[in-house]
């Protein structure tokens, strides 16, 4: 609401978002999740969706809006995402990639973005995303990209900053439990919030990524 529609910072020039972690990945054993090819191994498809998310959400690109925005929300705005290019590069360790790093433009409002994420060390600091305006900027910080707490404002012209604190529980991953947890016991078929075509518009980007950085699983052979 306070970038797309109060527009608090102006036109958004461009994104940044980080997730990284230090999974250890020396010491876990070849069945892990973290490092098996064939479990889905590999920052891309654990994290990396995490900062994919946030640079979509950031660019107005996702129907990801509060219960009392549906109205507003658009209708599968990432079906057909032309206006949007993405370039990737991944440094790929035993058939996974173990970093990777996004940059994505989008010729509808000249926006970029770059999202990075990691499974060899841990990000210092708090923020993981920043947003660059016309009129200032936002970062949000919180323990990790799955989990913010609090989004500060800078606008250029006053100085003036401003911080707005939110509390999660967990690592916010019990967020997406419980929605989805809801949903069933609702009977719905599809999340309102996040349509099943929305979920797979961010597979395809997912699956264009790891096309580009040569990054194939055992699956996609068979």
């Amino acid at each position: 609401i306070l970038l797309h529609e109060k527009h608090i910072i102006g036109r958004i020039n461009r994104v940044f978002v980080d997730f990284a972690l230090d999974q250890k990945l020396d010491s876990l054993p070849p069945d892990s999740r973290l490092i098996n090819p064939r479990l889905g191994a590999g920052a891309l498809l654990d994290i990396g969706v995490y900062t994919l998310m946030w640079g979509l959400l950031l660019f107005e690109r996702t129907s990801v809006h509060s219960e009392q925005n549906l109205q507003s929300a658009p209708s599968n705005p990432l079906a057909s995402p032309e206006d949007l290019s993405i370039m990737a590069s991944s440094v790929i360790r035993g058939g996974m990639d173990v970093s990777t790093a996004l940059v994505m433009t989008s010729s509808r409002n000249d926006c970029q973005a770059v999202m990075t994420s990691t499974l060899l060390t841990k990000a210092s600091g708090r923020t993981f995303a920043r947003v660059d305006g016309t009129k200032g900027c936002i970062t949000i910080d919180g323990n990790a990209a799955s989990k913010p707490d609090s989004l500060t404002i800078k606008l250029n012209d006053y100085g003036e900053t401003a911080t707005h604190k939110f509390e999660r529980v967990g690592n916010g991953l019990r967020c997406e439990a419980d929605a989805v947890a809801l949903d069933i016991f609702s009977g719905n078929l599809e999340s309102k919030i996040m349509p099943l075509e929305e979920s797979l518009a961010v597979l395809r980007l997912l699956d264009s990524v790891r096309e580009a950085v040569g990054l194939h699983y055992p699956q996609d052979r068979e």
